[in-house]
């Protein structure tokens, strides 16, 4: 939902900042205008119909749930109808009169207690792809139209292997059209949010007027994007030569030249190392060199940092000390006070990988891990599967037939690696078999991506779960809930 919470705040001109990597920018998204079209007004006083609030939410993404346990979700009870949408830091409590809105408050999850009253609250939508029956007939129409064709050219190759793909692209086209006749698998819809919009952009155009583009290091850029492009086109060449997608998939993706088209947005700054001609720029308006450097690195010695903090404020510098902790905050804070220096430096909580020094500007940040030295050990992101999986090193802690989980997917059998080779080019995959005939394959570099099962015992069933659809994302919620239950 991280997504859709910096896609809401460009969309509705909110004061932002979104730091978007390559990845995130070669990916088309839902035009502005969706977001904007389809969003709910909710004020004391307004009258709301339950019932078409219910269907409106439901179109827009949201998951009804019994209780509300995470973004992107919704519940109904009586008069009192809970929504967390993906930009909140919690969820919003509607009470009803009748049809009359009553009461709007934020609450917190944990204690169910109020934390904040509202006079209104605007909803936005939870996906890209809003369940709307002409715009999925639409879509419809689209992959209809470029399956069957497509199953068609393998068909004439006349090959055993070309048929047997022509065979499950059929299938694949089935299983699409069977998630959009229900309404199902949003998530997984996005992956083809080309056929849905016709106007599908990419996330710069979203951009105000008076917003700020800066790109830092574009040769870098223009490489994770070549290099991503590359291994997309593999992927997507092994996908079709076997039957799994068609050639208009692969149009969700950015091109070099679409990517050049940034350039053309009004207020651009670039960053590099070196001043040097840039690809798809033909000319600056303006270069500024910026003179940096790194800060000293102290290392426990608070006599050498006192100094060297006093010298700063001599010569009329802004000086910055950015704490990982609050612990570290306070006791700065009174280092500070003790040096006679409370008032004259800035004390701030965050994360810097290193300090810095900008002599022509007299402005420096200095780093709490360069102060105390040591590294302070980063805290991981622990995998939403981990509780029924183990982590994997190699492909070949795996055997034919067991259990694996994928971290997007869900539960499936491994059933080997397969050398394919498109193109002349040959990569290994893992490969990973789904509810009925559903298969996946992973490129054996992305081996992180699943965990050995272990679930909850050698006599418990395991359910395999069905590719793109949304058990599994469901099994998560409900650990999650039980998670909380038991702290």
């Amino acid at each position: 939902f991280e997504r859709m919470k910096a896609l809401k705040a460009l969309s509705s001109g909110e004061d932002c900042v979104v730091i978007a990597p390559v990845s995130a920018v070669l990916k088309k998204v839902a035009p502005h205008r969706t977001l904007a079209e389809r969003k709910i007004k909710a004020a004391v006083g307004d009258t709301l119909e339950l019932l078409e609030l219910r269907e409106r939410l439901s179109a827009m993404g949201y998951e009804n749930m019994t209780l509300v346990d995470g973004r992107g979700q919704f519940s109904m009870r009586g008069s009192i109808v809970d929504i967390f949408t993906p930009d909140a830091d919690y969820p919003y409590r509607i009470e009803f009169f009748d049809d009359e809105v009553d009461s709007i408050r934020s609450f917190d999850i944990d204690t169910q207690r109020s934390v904040e009253n509202l006079k209104e609250v605007t909803i936005f939508p939870a996906s890209e792809i809003i369940n709307d029956r002409e715009l999925y007939a639409k879509a419809a129409a689209k992959i209809e139209k470029e399956y069957t064709e497509a199953a068609r050219r393998l068909d004439r190759n006349g090959t055993d292997e070309a048929r047997a793909a022509a065979a499950r692209l059929s299938e694949r086209k089935n299983e699409l059209m069977e998630y959009m006749s229900e309404g199902i698998s949003m998530l997984l819809m996005e992956n083809y949010i080309h056929y849905f919009y016709d106007d599908a952009e990419y996330i710069w155009q979203y951009l105000g007027k008076d917003s700020v583009i800066m790109i830092d290091d574009p040769d870098r850029v223009h490489e994770a994007m070549d290099f991503r492009n590359v291994e997309i086109r593999e992927d997507f060449a092994v996908l079709m030569e076997k039957g799994y997608a068609a050639p208009e998939d692969f149009k969700i993706h950015l091109t070099r030249g679409e990517y050049f088209s940034i350039y053309n947005q009004d207020s651009v700054y670039i960053f590099t190392p070196f001043k040097k001609q840039i690809k798809g720029i033909d000319e600056y308006s303006q270069i500024h060199s910026v003179l940096s450097k790194q800060t000293p690195v102290f290392n426990g010695r608070m006599d050498i940092f006192e100094s060297e903090l006093k010298s700063y404020v001599k010569h009329g510098y802004e000086v910055t000390v950015v704490c990982s902790t609050d612990e570290r905050l306070e006791n700065l804070s009174e280092f500070t006070e003790r040096i006679g220096l409370d008032g004259k430096i800035k004390l701030v909580r965050g994360e810097l990988t290193s300090g810095i020094e900008f002599p022509e500007h007299k402005v420096c940040y200095v780093r709490d891990e360069d102060i105390f030295g040591g590294q302070k050990k980063k805290k991981t992101r622990k995998s939403e599967s981990s509780s029924v999986g183990q982590k994997l090193t190699h492909f070949s802690d795996l055997k034919n037939g067991d259990y694996v989980v994928h971290e997007t997917h869900g539960i499936g059998i491994y059933q080997g690696t397969k050398r394919l080779t498109s193109e002349g080019a040959s990569r290994d995959y893992l490969l990973v078999q789904y509810l009925g005939s559903d298969k996946l394959y992973i490129p054996v570099d992305h081996l992180d991506r699943i965990q050995k099962y272990i679930g909850g015992g050698e006599d418990a069933p395991v359910r395999l779960n069905k590719l793109g659809g949304d058990q599994w994302q469901k099994t998560k919620a409900k650990a999650k809930a039980a998670a909380t239950d038991m702290a």
